[in-house]
């Protein structure tokens, strides 16, 4: 007998799940998962800023800050005006060591012609005195010489115009004394007596 009931009350059982599967609208039950579901926070991207467009007066303008390294050609400059200083430098001492070379053979020509001018040898003492001369175009003590030279040749113009460029270059009282009294000579041949008296009182107060 019990069992028989047993079986009557698994069918009211089923019947009644089966009635209420179909009241709610065929949806299955729901089954829960193991575990819950934890919210996880949304990420928050910020808004790209807004790009303003630059007024259409504005000229924007390089910067003029920036530094530039030097041509090649600045020190192709450079190196040329250091290697002219070295060649100037070389060629003043060259002249400065021809100058002095010059000087020395001159004065010995000079010593030469004034011995031959007192020997009455005219010719070759106006010939070495020339030499001289183009050595040491500023030795007044030459064209003291080659005055005196003129005047013996009767060429007392030549004597006064020797004698005036010397005074240029005289440096002491006895050279320009001299210089003087050749010009006063010269002068009297020519029978200037004016220039003559001049020239007497300068060799006077030199």
């Amino acid at each position: 007998m019990r069992p028989i009931l047993k079986r009557k009350s698994s069918r009211f059982l089923f019947g009644l799940v089966l009635s209420s599967w179909l009241i709610t609208g065929c949806q299955a039950p729901q089954v829960a998962d193991s575990a819950p579901l934890i919210p996880m926070p949304e990420a928050v991207v910020p808004a790209p800023s807004p790009v303003s467009k630059p007024p259409d007066n504005v000229v924007l303008q390089p910067s003029t800050s920036v530094i530039t390294a030097p041509k090649p050609a600045d020190n192709r400059e450079l190196d040329r005006q250091i290697a002219q200083s070295y060649i100037n430098s070389a060629r003043q001492k060259k002249q400065n060591t021809a100058a002095s070379q010059n000087s020395s053979v001159a004065s010995a020509l000079l010593q030469k012609g004034v011995a031959e001018l007192r020997s009455n040898q005219t010719a070759a003492a106006k010939a070495t005195l020339m030499q001289a001369q183009t050595l040491s175009p500023s030795n007044p003590a030459i064209y003291l010489y080659l005055s005196e030279v003129a005047i013996r040749e009767d060429k007392p113009a030549e004597a006064q115009g020797l004698a005036q460029r010397g005074l240029l270059f005289s440096g002491s009282s006895k050279m320009t004394r001299g210089l003087w009294k050749m010009i006063q000579i010269s002068a009297q041949m020519q029978g200037n007596s004016q220039l003559a008296s001049q020239a007497a009182i300068k060799a006077n107060q030199s």
